[in-house]
């Protein structure tokens, strides 16, 4: 959706682009906040559309200045986590092309919001520097000039000192004007099939301790819809385990493929995970008997159980994590050797991994 808020009369409305940030959603409202209250002397008015990007790059920063001139904007903003998980505010000058970031938690939510609002009051009062220049990238952020002061001491408006570098606001208990919607169209939703594939070493303890399992375990994960919830599919391919008796020996082998659901909770670079899971295991038994004579079974075993998981970020697409899971065998197999038990499958098992992952796009 599109959403157009009038923030008060001037000659020359300025406009200031908003890409939506659901994600961040707190601090997308801070910034819009502080936006209206610190543009709304040189009247400007804030555009929520489009969204915000997960990847900065030169394209991209022509892309947002393609879509900003659409609208008639001067300046883009938006909130975003950064490759090493920082979450930031960006603000993009349309007119040269000049990125900006602001550290969130290096100020708190409120003093970023109000650095940002009055980088952006910069931009939108400084006269015109000449033809816009390629796409690139200024640094970190820096400190915005102070504004000048409120044009109307009679209103109960004033300026803040040089020191605090903050722009005018209005006294304690004046209403801030509510900016109305004047307009509105579909809002751009993101899209849901960002996908995950994961690579780990796996090891399966069976609570009765008889046949312990490890092996690599290949993973396939894709986010369903905006919300936090993903589905996984998994296989891993054990070793063979070779169990001697008094005249024989038994090798065996168990295939897991699992799916199940994920519900993950992000915290900066660190991500936590948790849902249930179901699996499938195909159990294979070859015996050799001292006489020379063998034979070979295979049984099919269903699990059920859930998995919690760790993940944190390495770099911009790479995730490193580790999990925890456990399952019980429904139902649980036994294999025996001319009629003696030689095997059982176990009933409850516990699994850990660690690994690795991409993420896509």
């Amino acid at each position: 959706m599109t959403l157009l808020l009038q923030a008060g009369a001037w000659a020359r409305e300025a406009t200031v682009l908003i890409l939506d940030s659901r994600a961040f959603a707190a601090d997308e409202r801070r910034l819009v906040e502080s936006l209206r209250i610190y543009t709304r002397d040189i009247g400007s008015r804030l555009i929520i559309a489009g969204e915000a990007p997960t990847v900065i790059e030169n394209d991209t920063l022509a892309a947002l200045s393609r879509q900003a001139q659409n609208e008639g904007a001067d300046v883009v903003a938006w909130t975003s986590r950064r490759s090493d998980g920082i979450i930031v505010y960006y603000v993009l000058g349309v007119r040269d092309l000049d990125l900006r970031e602001t550290n969130i938690a290096d100020l708190g939510g409120e003093r970023a919001a109000e650095t940002v609002a009055l980088k952006v009051r910069t931009i939108l009062t400084r006269p015109s520097t000449g033809a816009p220049r390629e796409p690139g990238m200024a640094g970190a952020a820096r400190p915005a000039a102070a504004p000048p002061p409120a044009p109307d001491a009679k209103a109960g408006v004033s300026a803040s000192s040089p020191a605090a570098g903050l722009a005018p606001r209005a006294p304690a208990g004046t209403a801030v004007p509510s900016a109305p919607v004047v307009a509105a169209a579909p809002r751009e939703r993101p899209p849901w099939w960002r996908a995950s594939f994961g690579a780990a070493y796996s090891a399966m303890f069976p609570v009765d301790g008889v046949w312990y399992r490890q092996g690599l375990t290949l993973t396939a994960e894709a986010r369903l819809g905006r919300r936090p919830l993903y589905a996984y599919v998994d296989g891993t391919f054990t070793d063979r385990v070779t169990l001697a008796g008094d005249d024989f020996s038994v090798v065996l082998r168990d295939l897991p493929f699992g799916a199940g659901l994920l519900w993950r909770w992000r915290m900066d670079r660190v991500s936590l995970a948790a849902g249930p899971r179901a699996a499938l295991h195909v159990l294979d038994a070859r015996s050799n008997l001292s006489d020379g004579s063998g034979g070979r079974a295979r049984q099919l075993s269903g699990a059920a159980g859930g998995l919690a998981m760790i993940e944190i970020s390495w770099q911009r697409r790479l995730r490193l994590y580790g999990s925890v899971s456990g399952e019980a065998l429904l139902p649980a197999r036994e294999f025996t050797v001319q009629g003696a038990s030689a095997i059982h499958s176990g009933v409850v098992q516990v699994g850990i991994s660690l690994g690795a992952a991409l993420l896509l796009p």
